[in-house]
């Protein structure tokens, strides 16, 4: 890795520990906000998030992406919505899905070959980003 490049990564690793603590409470906030408005009580993260991931609001989508970011595993029955995720029409929905694949860690191996699929066919530049680093997650040795 070039020195352009572990700058890069470096900025991206200080930008993450700004915006992790931002997105815990952003979760946070979302999951008070459907209870207070009387919506049902979630003790499943998971379950609170299956509606939300097909909202044909890009913007609650991507709520629900970022929400799984926090979880930092996957729940086995979101599987087929967050493949979803990762084909949906806005980039910025796509990018935190492959984070939240990422976030999962080497417990999400087995979604390492569906990220390199998505990378070859991806069109944003972010996205691609985004993907690279979720399979680099998935590779990494635990620290």
């Amino acid at each position: 890795m070039g020195p352009a490049s572990q700058a890069a990564r470096r900025a991206e690793d200080r930008r993450e520990s700004v915006l992790k603590p931002a997105r815990r409470i952003a979760a946070a906030l979302a999951a008070l906000l459907l209870v207070g408005c009387g919506g049902p009580t979630i003790h499943d993260p998971a379950e609170g998030l299956a509606g939300q991931m097909e909202s044909p609001d890009a913007g609650q989508r991507l709520l629900a992406a970022r929400a799984l970011i926090d979880l930092e595993y996957l729940p086995e029955e979101l599987t087929e919505k967050i493949r979803k995720l990762l084909d949906d029409p806005d980039p910025a929905v796509r990018a935190a899905a492959a984070e939240a694949v990422g976030a999962a860690g080497p417990e999400a191996a087995a979604w390492a070959k569906t990220l390199v699929e998505r990378q070859n066919v991806e069109t944003d530049r972010d996205v691609r980003d985004a993907l690279q680093r979720a399979v680099e997650q998935i590779h990494a040795e635990p620290g």
